[in-house]
């Protein structure tokens, strides 16, 4: 049989979505679940399912663009190199032909009792195949480093600390804290407090963690304890590592054997929660550091 092209690219997008399911249910296997968080870190503009497609084609990949968007920084593709396929949204419309209806939402129908319809045009979404393309993948103009003294030690870390208490939106304290925890977030008070005297990471981290508490956990929320705690971490997690902050060690005792017994709506929620969660949070701060955002695709 024949495809046309139009066919030919259907197909193409259904295999990367049934791909794409499998992918996110491995993911929740605990390595699997930082090499997640590793490339949201990275590539925190982009959607939860173009992170999972640019890790199963490209785990190494550090910063990914558009052939067109690395020719307007002044690099160019390399001869052969094969782009990672990602899905942009590509909605199209179409005719329908409704039932109408009175003013009083009422279905009409003809003195025969023949229904009256009338067209009317939708929406469908829709998503296509696109191509995106690792730095490791180009050649020429070297990029302006973003951030680069906060690589390794954090080197600003005054400035990056009063930039998330900023973000935070709400009281941030320091006290000495009896109970032996780096900090908390209190719904009654709808205030944080951090163990005053950690170590910088320790204490960036844990003011991540605990606005994201207050950011998703403050009202009346269903979801238990542990689940509230991965959010937490696991958005820690990602904006300390964007801003070059190493936090494997300590954030991953939380995660490992959470995704026991949860299904794939409920793993795909969490995993929607912590990517826009991070994303908010890096472009606040970015905001409050003077930091120029990054080029941004809106894509699936």
């Amino acid at each position: 049989m024949k495809y046309t092209a139009k066919k030919e690219k259907e197909n193409s997008s259904k295999k990367l979505l049934e791909s794409l399911e499998q992918s996110i249910q491995e993911v929740f296997e605990s390595d699997k679940w930082k090499e997640y968080l590793d490339t949201c870190s990275k590539f925190h503009h982009y959607s939860v399912n173009n992170c999972i497609l640019i890790l199963i084609q490209k785990k190494d990949a550090t910063q990914c663009a558009s052939f067109n968007a690395w020719k307007k920084l002044g690099r160019t593709v390399k001869h052969g190199e094969k782009g990672i396929r990602i899905l942009a949204p590509a909605p199209f419309k179409k005719e329908v032909i409704k039932q109408s209806r009175g003013e009083d939402g009422a279905k009409l129908t003809d003195v025969n009792g023949n229904a009256v319809t009338e067209k009317d045009m939708v929406v469908v979404p829709w998503y296509k195949v696109v191509y995106t393309f690792d730095i490791s993948q180009t050649e020429g103009k070297e990029l302006p480093g973003v951030c680069e003294e906060l690589k390794g030690t954090v080197d600003n870390y005054e400035q990056l600390k009063d930039a998330v208490i900023k973000v935070a939106g709400v009281p941030v304290k320091f006290e000495e804290i009896d109970s032996g925890a780096k900090g908390f977030y209190s719904r009654d008070t709808d205030s944080i407090t951090v163990k005053k005297e950690m170590e910088n990471t320790q204490t960036i981290k844990t003011l991540v963690h605990e606005m994201t508490h207050a950011k998703l956990h403050s009202g009346a929320c269903d979801l238990d304890r542990k689940t509230e705690e991965v959010q937490a971490e696991s958005t820690a997690y990602v904006v300390c590592k964007h801003f070059g902050i190493d936090t494997d060690s300590y954030s991953f005792e939380y995660l490992a054997g959470w995704s026991s017994g949860k299904e794939l709506k409920e793993l795909k929620q969490s995993m929607n929660i912590v990517q826009k969660t991070a994303d908010e949070f890096i472009n606040a701060i970015e905001k409050e550091l003077g930091i120029a955002n990054g080029q941004k695709e809106e894509v699936a």
